[in-house]
């Protein structure tokens, strides 16, 4: 059950952290982030399993950057 708390306090950190700067979202984010980071085992010596949950993460931020420019960029707004 140590874990849990552990687990427990890192998102809760993740997320009232920005929260107190107010970017909503981004705790959001944050917390979910963590929870990939941390939920999924690793049998691989701790700096492999930290390297590669920082390059996957990465490259998921860098695919919702070039998606949200290139295929779900808003249409400019109507003129009155």
């Amino acid at each position: 059950h140590g874990h849990l708390i552990v687990y427990a306090a890192a998102v809760l950190i993740c997320i009232v952290i920005p929260e107190i700067f107010g970017l909503t979202a981004a705790g959001r984010l944050a917390g979910v982030t963590a929870t990939i980071i941390l939920l999924v085992p690793g049998s691989a010596p701790h700096w492999i399993v930290a390297r590669a949950r920082f390059l996957e993460v990465s490259f998921g931020i860098i695919v919702a950057l070039v998606v949200s420019q290139t295929i779900w960029r808003a249409a400019p707004p109507a003129a009155p």
